[in-house]
């Protein structure tokens, strides 16, 4: 499973690399939007996460672009952002975010969930591939 994660705070970013993989996870990391993007593309990743608030960027501007993609639509989204009202989880959801996190975070619940976003992911890319033969 792939996994890239697109978090401008470089502390947070290496915690979750870090943790990802000591899980098994291939995991490619990004400081910001356009890097994070390009590496969705080479990748097709399983789950990103990424940051609402990234330098000079929205995070939910990434999501919506993955989502007009075909070729990285299906991958599953987690949202961390230190925006945590009921309106911005609301605004990440409708944005296509499959889930939402706010900071200060587990890093324990984190992985369950990208654990469980993975296998959602991988579940939908056979489906698609059925449809497709």
């Amino acid at each position: 499973m792939i996994i890239v994660v697109i978090e401008d705070e470089e502390d947070i970013r290496n915690l979750v690399l870090f943790n990802l993989r000591a899980e098994g996870f291939e995991v490619f990391g990004a400081a910001g939007a356009g890097e994070g993007l390009a590496l969705c593309t080479m990748h097709r990743p399983d789950v990103v996460i990424v940051d609402r608030m990234l330098h000079g960027a929205d995070g939910l501007d990434v999501v919506e672009q993955m989502r007009s993609d075909r070729e990285i639509a299906d991958a599953a989204i987690i949202v961390l952002s230190a925006r945590g009202s009921v309106d911005d989880k609301l605004t990440g959801f409708d944005s296509g975010a499959d889930d939402y996190m706010v900071k200060p975070f587990s890093v324990a619940e984190l992985v369950v969930r990208v654990k469980k976003l993975a296998a959602i992911a991988s579940m939908r890319r056979a489906s698609l591939l059925e449809s497709r033969a």
